[in-house]
């Protein structure tokens, strides 16, 4: 009687014990997936979301981009062929008339919409710029500025415009850059635990130091409050981009956090790790809100619907898994309220705020257009009747 006295009180604190931890279980619980997004031969390495809601890119080691229409069925829209190794990144602008990619072929190509509806066309190829396997590539806003990095730790900023191309020497191979919403700098992770921050004249203004490890992504938020980088030391850091002071560090995956994504009202965080993994953040407390686990490892990218609604993970398929793309989940974020003020609605960035809503007031004064400060000259390197390509 003695024995069993003294292990009833065992027995009850081990089932307490139990239910506590398939409570977190529940609350942390593996999502279901609910499309997946197949056509690819070999290993999706990047997913890209078109702001406008109407197209998803993903780029794949068969080297092939495949474009899927976002509707109920996420249907396949049409394949670009022009890579010759891997696709690596991809961009879309705002109105989803134009597709940058990059891929280990060092190539940087322009894919244009045809006016016609008959689907992306081969426009521009860069292939002579980079010696290294490109890492990014953006489109500025309104479509005039690309933006590549490579391996080769060149930054490429060209003017469509102008046909004319500045390089930003970073000395050190780039795996990721962002552009802060006015455009007046770019945020460049490399082999390095640092964040640099470059102006417009290609000089380092500022660094943010808080990571013990490679850092591999970089994200800028729409409404300018949140910069944030995910490391090979398992770790996000988001940081206040005035300042440079973290404002949370993210702790949760078992292994490197390679890619990042913000969504478009500024609210939430995804992050994708070499551990399999998807999670999702809230970045106002830098909470964990839930996460997502596929039938693979080593996450290569993750992106958000426009309206926060799915979330679309790139992830490395299982060897006994015949199929290859992306897998699509339904966040589970509740849709802000119809009329409600979101972080990303109140201070939206200058290339967005043709959207925004009419001053109720005249006395609400439009805000003064900046002017970004011109390029300063550099030494040219490469010249022809098409391109202009100057060191800095």
């Amino acid at each position: 009687m003695p024995y069993a006295y003294r292990q009833t009180p065992i027995h009850q604190y081990f089932l307490v014990l139990l239910f506590l931890t398939s409570v977190r279980l529940a609350t942390f619980a593996q999502q279901e997936r609910y499309k997946f997004l197949g056509e690819h031969s070999d290993d999706v390495e990047v997913v890209s979301v078109c702001p406008n809601g109407k197209f998803i890119a993903t780029g794949s080691w068969d080297k092939t981009i495949k474009v899927f229409e976002t509707d109920s069925s996420f249907s396949w829209y049409q394949s670009l062929i022009g890579h010759q190794s891997a696709v690596t990144c991809l961009d879309f602008s705002r109105d989803g008339d134009m597709i940058i990619s990059g891929g280990k072929d060092y190539r940087v190509i322009i894919w244009r919409h045809a006016e016609e509806g008959t689907g992306y066309y081969q426009d521009t190829v860069f292939g002579t710029v980079h010696t290294s396997p490109i890492t990014d590539v953006i489109i500025g806003p309104g479509k005039r500025m690309i933006y590549s990095a490579g391996a080769d730790g060149k930054i490429m900023v060209y003017d469509l415009l102008k046909k004319r191309a500045r390089i930003i020497d970073n000395k050190s191979p780039v795996r990721d850059i962002c552009l802060s919403t006015n455009r007046r700098f770019i945020y460049c992770v490399d082999e390095t635990t640092l964040v640099k921050q470059y102006d417009a004249f290609g000089r380092v203004v500022k660094t943010f130091e808080g990571h013990e490890d490679y850092v591999n992504a970089v994200v800028y938020s729409l409404n300018n409050k949140y910069l944030v980088t995910a490391s090979s030391d398992k770790t996000a850091i988001v940081w206040n981009p005035l300042t440079g002071d973290p404002v949370h560090k993210l702790e949760g995956h078992d292994w490197k956090v390679t890619d990042l994504a913000i969504s478009m009202d500024s609210r939430y965080l995804l992050t994708g790790s070499t551990d399999g993994s998807a999670k999702l953040w809230d970045l106002s407390d830098g909470s964990e809100v839930r996460s997502y686990e596929g039938n693979g490892s080593n996450v290569r990218s993750v992106a958000f619907s426009r309206n926060s609604k799915y979330v679309f993970i790139a992830l490395h398929t299982a060897e006994e898994e015949d199929e290859y793309g992306v897998g699509v989940w339904k966040s589970g974020i509740e849709p802000p309220k119809a009329g409600a003020a979101t972080n990303g609605a109140r201070q939206l960035p200058p290339h967005l705020q043709k959207y925004a809503p009419k001053p109720n007031s005249k006395t609400q004064a439009a805000p003064k257009k900046k002017v970004a400060p011109k390029p300063s000259k550099g030494k040219v390197i490469e010249e022809t009747d098409e391109v202009k390509i100057m060191q800095d």
